[in-house]
């Protein structure tokens, strides 16, 4: 169901425009007046799978067989675990502002990320973008397993936090780059939870929802006046404020082969609700 683009692709920004004209619906008009029906051209941004690894300065050292205890990847988590999310780009350029940006078939690390950000930005400028939509995977693979193993650290808690901390760090630098004049829409992809990959995070128990409505809506107060975010499971309806449309933004996870839940409750039953609300 999910497919999944290798590096050089899933980084890039693709650049989509959409008119309120379509060009299957052209109006009939008399003639010399095929002018009045031109309307603005909207453009938006499209971003997907941006799998950010904060630990790829610990895979490194611990590929080249030295001592977590005593390595800058134990002293970079302590430092990242004690920091709130919105100030780990220091820790980050203190620890791996040298580094090389990964290539196909790793993770986008920190410097990989930083490249995308001015990338983001050019773009933006450039072509005159109104909003941008972030489509998932925010996440890098086995984030969960990633963190106990560098951290040593294994209660749940400890892991909310720390991926909390990590939705932070991300969507902070993409509205810094973007600036408050446009508009950002995210939604959850599979690798976005506080559990594990493919895990439906139980409305009912979990802070995950209301955490990124939070925020999410720092660039967006719809998003956190979304009550169908905060309750529903992560999918929303929104009227886009500088045009006259509509988005409707969906939790597929839950619709995947591979959905499964910690708290064992019926993914089914919330899949049918999310469908229920779309009809």
């Amino acid at each position: 169901m999910f497919r999944k683009i290798k590096m050089l692709s899933l980084m890039s920004v693709i650049l989509v425009s959409c008119s309120k004209n379509s060009n299957n619906l052209k109006p009939n008009l008399e003639p010399g007046k095929e002018s009045e029906a031109k309307q603005p051209t909207t453009n938006f941004l499209s971003v997907t799978d941006i799998h950010f690894n904060p630990y790829s300065l610990c895979e490194k050292e611990e590929t080249a067989g030295l001592d977590s205890s005593t390595s800058k990847c134990a002293a970079m988590m302590q430092e990242l675990i004690q920091t709130s999310g919105d100030q780990w780009e220091k820790v980050f350029e203190k620890y791996m502002g040298q580094e090389k940006a990964a290539t196909v078939g790793e993770h986008t690390n920190y410097s990989l990320f930083r490249l995308f950000l001015n990338q983001l930005e050019n773009v933006a400028k450039s072509q005159n973008v109104e909003f941008v939509f972030l489509l998932g995977d925010f996440l890098v693979y086995n984030f969960e397993n990633k963190f106990a193993s560098y951290s040593k650290l294994s209660d749940p808690q400890s892991l909310e936090t720390f991926t909390k901390n990590t939705f932070s760090f991300i969507s902070e630098s993409i509205s810094r780059k973007l600036g408050k004049n446009i508009e950002i829409y995210p939604v959850l992809g599979n690798t976005d939870s506080y559990v594990s990959n493919y895990n439906f995070d139980n409305p009912l128990s979990t802070n995950l929802y209301r955490d990124l409505s939070l925020i999410w809506g720092k660039n967006n107060v719809q998003l956190t006046q979304s009550s169908s975010f905060i309750t529903g499971g992560g999918y929303y309806s929104i009227k886009l404020s500088k045009k006259n449309l509509t988005l409707l933004a969906l939790n597929t996870t839950m619709f995947a082969r591979e959905v499964r839940s910690n708290q064992s409750i019926d993914v089914d039953s919330y899949a049918q609700k999310q469908l229920d609300w779309l009809s």
